[in-house]
Formats: C-alpha cells, structure tokens, sequence
C-alpha cells in the first residue's frame, strides 16, 4: 500500500488507504514505528553525502521494521490496534487542493 517517488535525490513515501486502514493511518503507523527505531522520516527523503553507511543502515533498518508491523497490522484484521497514537491530519492537502483564484 506505498510507492516510492521520485528520483534519488529526492524521494517520498505515498501510501494508499486499503480495505480496514486509510492512506493517514498507514502513514501514522509508519512514522510510530520509525520514530521507535530513532529515525524521524515525514517529508521528502533526501539522501545526503554527509550520511555514514551506519546512518544508511539505521534508516533502512528502521523503514524495515516499520514496513514489518504494517504488514502485521494489516494481516491481522485489526489495523488499529498497532496505532498508539492519533492518526495524522493531512494539513496542507486542502491547502493546496484548490487552483489559485
């Protein structure tokens, strides 16, 4: 239920709702469980120079384990129980829904 786009100076995660959890709820239990890892992802992903092959494995380590409970959360017909947290609010979707007047 996620795409990686973009290139590789630039990448985002995009999730997709599916049937028992929506796009923001896959996207909370992401960012939970990175965060458990010590990683704070949110945005664009911006691979850099300056990151260590110990940095590289953190983050990947990370977006593994998260990927892990996502798929268990889903398996287990109860996706909610997995969130220890409000779900996110899309604060700028709306924002930028509309063409500008």
């Amino acid at each position: 239920p996620c795409d990686l786009l973009g290139n590789s100076s630039r990448m985002t995660l995009k999730f997709r709702g599916i049937e028992g959890a929506s796009r923001a709820a896959l996207k909370t239990l992401f960012l939970q469980e990175t965060i458990r890892n010590k990683v704070l992802m949110g945005g664009p992903i911006f691979p850099m120079a300056m990151h260590t092959e110990l940095d590289v494995g953190l983050i990947l380590d990370a977006t593994l384990n998260a990927f892990g409970v996502i798929r268990q959360a889903i398996d287990s017909g109860d996706f909610e129980r997995y969130l220890h947290c409000q779900v996110i609010e899309d604060v700028f979707g709306e924002r930028y829904s509309h063409a500008p007047a």
